[in-house]
């Protein structure tokens, strides 16, 4: 899977995303990140739901990073395009 492959899967996932406290986005009542939610992973398994995904290991860092809120983001776009993919984007 690329990167784009990933941003349609989560796109087509439930909207029942939401962002927590310190604006992580997380799927609503299992705490899963975005790759958790598209392999279909338990919450707290991102190292699992990494190797499932077949994302190169550059992609799934920057998708964690843009999830997590991370002040250090390697591509700008990388949020705008996670919140926009979950429905979160107004």
């Amino acid at each position: 899977m690329n990167y784009q492959e990933f941003l349609y899967r989560l796109s087509k996932t439930p909207r029942q995303w939401r962002l927590s406290f310190n604006g992580s986005i997380r799927y609503k009542g299992t705490d899963q990140c975005p790759i958790e939610r598209v392999t279909n992973t338990p919450a707290h398994n991102t190292d699992i739901a990494c190797d499932a995904s077949g994302l190169r290991h550059s992609t799934q860092d920057r998708i964690i990073s843009g999830a997590d809120n991370s002040a250090i983001q390697p591509r700008p776009n990388t949020r705008r395009d996670l919140l926009k993919a979950c429905g979160l984007n107004k």
